[in-house]
């Protein structure tokens, strides 16, 4: 959840506010002002002037926290210690970055951005595929990225794609492992399904088995 999700929830803003005014403060031994922009005359607004604050007036980012120039520092320091914003974002847009096709006809498919058309498109490439543009909105960026040149060969692309072990930083992550299992389970005919409704029954009676032996040798 961002900083400025957190403050929209009024309810927990005041709290929050006034512990990261006072921890900020703490920090920076006092010589640090922090400002906040919010709708005038708003419920956000008269709590930020009961903190002490200085509420500034903007339309197009309301409730949202920020810091002047010289309490990024501290404003960082303090975000790191609540644990209210995550790490920083790492996945962007690139030539070598691999992303995941995530609507139409190629879904599920891992590509490599090879170069980015516009703002919208992205040209994308894979070994078993035939290059072609995809809208950024069908693509899932994730954390791995090869090193290439813009608009490689395939053979180059290939290379690149096997030295970097492409597939299986993909199969031994999270995401992949989870989608692996979703498109096993998705094969699935009636017959597998209710042998593994079966084999789910029988681990299940088992659990219960040993749980009552447990309960049984507790008393």
């Amino acid at each position: 959840m961002s900083l400025s999700h957190l403050i929209q929830h009024r309810g927990k803003a005041e709290y929050f506010l006034s512990f990261l005014l006072h921890e900020g403060r703490k920090l920076c031994q006092g010589n640090v002002g922090f400002f906040f922009i919010s709708h005038h005359g708003s419920t956000m607004d008269r709590s930020l002037e009961g903190l002490g604050t200085k509420p500034m007036v903007s339309s197009s980012f309301p409730f949202m926290a920020v810091a002047s120039t010289l309490a990024l520092e501290a404003c960082t320091i303090v975000i790191k210690y609540t644990h209210v914003i995550t790490q920083p974002f790492k996945r962007y847009v690139e030539i070598g970055r691999v992303a995941l096709i995530n609507y139409g006809k190629e879904y599920g498919r891992l590509v490599v951005i090879v170069d980015v058309i516009d703002q919208n498109r992205a040209l994308v490439d894979a070994p078993d595929m035939v290059r072609s543009p995809v809208n950024f909105k069908r693509l899932s960026l994730t954390d791995i990225k090869i090193d290439i040149k813009r608009v490689p060969k395939k053979k180059d692309l290939v290379k690149a794609m096997e030295a970097a072990d492409v597939k299986n930083k993909w199969e031994n992550s999270s995401w992949g492992r989870k989608l692996i299992v979703r498109k096993k389970r998705a094969s699935l005919n009636d017959f597998d399904r209710f042998k593994i409704m079966l084999t789910k029954i029988k681990r299940a009676a088992v659990v219960r088995q040993e749980l009552a032996k447990l309960k049984k040798s507790a008393s």
